[in-house]
C-alpha cells in the first residue's frame, strides 16, 4: 500500500492554531470607542459642601465653648480655694508658735511687729516657703535693697491662679487693718483666735479684693466701720473667696449686703452670720 503523503492529508484534520487576544483587538481597532460620561454635578454643589462642613463644626465649637469655659473657672477658683485654705492654716500655725496673731504685720527677730513687712512674709514658713522667708532681713522693709531680691519672688498661694501669666508679683489677698477688724494694727493686747469676741466662725480674715499690691507689702484694706468697702473679686466674675479666722473659705456673692460684709469684718459687734441665707 502507498504511504499516503502528509501533503495529502485533508486541512480539517489538521491542528489550527488558537486565535490570540491580539488578533480580536486588531479586528475591533477601527470601532467607535464610547466617551467616558462627564459629571453634571454643579460648581455651586463643590463649593457649598466645604462651606456647610465649616459652618457646622463652627456651630459646635460655639456650643463648646462656653462649657470649657465653664470647666476652667471652676478648675481656677478651686485652685484658688486650696491656696486660701493653705493661708488660713498658716495663720493658725504662726498663731500656736507664737501664742498670739501677730497682724497685720511680720515679726522682726525680736519678736517685735515690723511695720514695714506684710503678715504674708511672716506666714511662709508655714505654706511650704522657708526658702523665700529666710531671704529676708525681717528688721528692714520690703522695698528696702536688702529686701527687695526676695520682694521679687513669686509665692502661689498668694498669687491668683487666673494671674500666673501676668507681669509682677503682686497679690489681691488682703487682710482688713482698720478699728474693730481682726488686723488691726495699734489692737492691744494682741488678738489670738480663742478671745474673738464674735467667735472665729464669724470673723473675716482675708479677702480676694479686686486692685492688687505687691505681696510684701504692708498693704490691706483700711477698715473704717460702716465706711466704704473695697471692690471684691476678680473683674467679671460674681463671687469672690472670703478666708473666715477658723480657717474656713467661703464663696461670697458681690452682691452681699454691705451691712452683712461690715458684720463679718467686724470682730465685736455681736452678730452671728447666717450663711446658709447668703
Amino acid at each position: 500500500m502507498a504511504q499516503k503523503r502528509f501533503d495529502d492529508v485533508d486541512d480539517d484534520e489538521r491542528p489550527r492554531r488558537s486565535r490570540r487576544d491580539d488578533d480580536y483587538d486588531d479586528d475591533y481597532d477601527d470601532r467607535t470607542r464610547r466617551r467616558k460620561r462627564k459629571s453634571k454635578t454643579p460648581m455651586w454643589v463643590w463649593i457649598a459642601i466645604p462651606i456647610g462642613l465649616f459652618v457646622v463644626c463652627a456651630g459646635c465649637l460655639g456650643m463648646m465653648l462656653p462649657a470649657v469655659q465653664k470647666v476652667r473657672s471652676a478648675a481656677l477658683r478651686s485652685k484658688q480655694m486650696g491656696n486660701m485654705t493653705g493661708i488660713g492654716l498658716g495663720m493658725h500655725e504662726l498663731h500656736n508658735e507664737n501664742g498670739f496673731l501677730p497682724v497685720p504685720f511680720a515679726l522682726d527677730e525680736n519678736k517685735q511687729p515690723n511695720p514695714g513687712l506684710s503678715w504674708r512674709v511672716g506666714v511662709l514658713p508655714f505654706i511650704e516657703q522657708n526658702g523665700v522667708y529666710a531671704q529676708f532681713d525681717r528688721s528692714k522693709s520690703w522695698n528696702s535693697p536688702r529686701n527687695q531680691l526676695a520682694s521679687n519672688n513669686r509665692v502661689l498661694s498668694y498669687t491668683s491662679p487666673d494671674e500666673m501669666n501676668a507681669v509682677g508679683v503682686d497679690t489681691r489677698v488682703f487682710g482688713f487693718n482698720g478699728p474693730g477688724a481682726l488686723m488691726e494694727a495699734n489692737l492691744k493686747p494682741p488678738l489670738t483666735f480663742a478671745k474673738i469676741p464674735d467667735g472665729s466662725s464669724n470673723t473675716a480674715m482675708v479677702a480676694d479684693v479686686t486692685t492688687g499690691a505687691p505681696w510684701a507689702s504692708p498693704t490691706d484694706v483700711p477698715y473704717v466701720r460702716n465706711g466704704p468697702l473695697p471692690s471684691f473679686g476678680v473683674a467679671g466674675n460674681d463671687s469672690f473667696l472670703l478666708l473666715l479666722a477658723d480657717g474656713s473659705v467661703r464663696n461670697m456673692k458681690k452682691n452681699i449686703s454691705p451691712a452683712v460684709m461690715h458684720a463679718l469684718i467686724q470682730i465685736d459687734d455681736g452678730l452671728v452670720i447666717d450663711f446658709d441665707g447668703l
